[in-house]
């Protein structure tokens, strides 16, 4: 279990909202000089700035065995079907492989975590519910078998027109 001080928290948050930015968290986000400027970062911010993200908690029951969207600008659509087993699937837009991982809540709920590949990648449980355009109950394409229905094409899309691609 991860447990964070206030500033720390707000250190490690700017940190995973840059890793979110760059898509990926790099080898020399940890450095002491990385951290350094980070924390330097965080006590520039106004006072209460991560409270809406570090704050909210979730529990593994909201998200088990569903099917969550998002989109952005740069991504396009992120679907994602959260497992009961703790398995997860990640369908985006353009990609011509599904991703397969796991996912889990830690730190008493305030952390919602992700796995895809060898490294870890976590994020605060605001953050995570801010970032989701929809979530349904089960897994609405299929993808927990392990495959794409088809490939995704670039752009954000709601599941009801995902589906009109499907053809369902």
């Amino acid at each position: 279990m991860i447990k964070f001080g206030k500033r720390l928290a707000g250190v490690f948050a700017l940190g995973m909202f840059s890793s979110v930015l760059a898509g990926c968290v790099s080898e020399s986000s940890d450095s002491p000089a990385k951290m350094a400027e980070l924390r330097q970062k965080v006590d520039q911010l106004p006072p209460n700035y991560f409270s809406a993200s570090t704050s909210k908690t979730v529990s593994a029951s909201q998200f088990r065995n569903k099917t969550v969207r998002s989109s952005s600008a740069d991504i396009g659509t992120q679907v994602e079907y959260m497992a009961a087993d703790g398995q997860s699937y990640l369908w985006i837009s353009g990609n011509r492989k599904l991703l397969t991982g796991t996912w889990s809540v830690a730190d008493s709920g305030h952390l919602v975590c992700f796995q895809y590949g060898s490294k870890p990648h976590c994020q605060f449980a605001g953050s995570f519910l801010s970032m989701i355009d929809e979530k349904v109950s089960g897994d609405v394409f299929g993808i927990g078998r392990g495959a794409m229905p088809f490939k995704l094409p670039y752009g954000r899309f709601s599941i009801a027109e995902i589906k009109r691609m499907q053809g369902t």
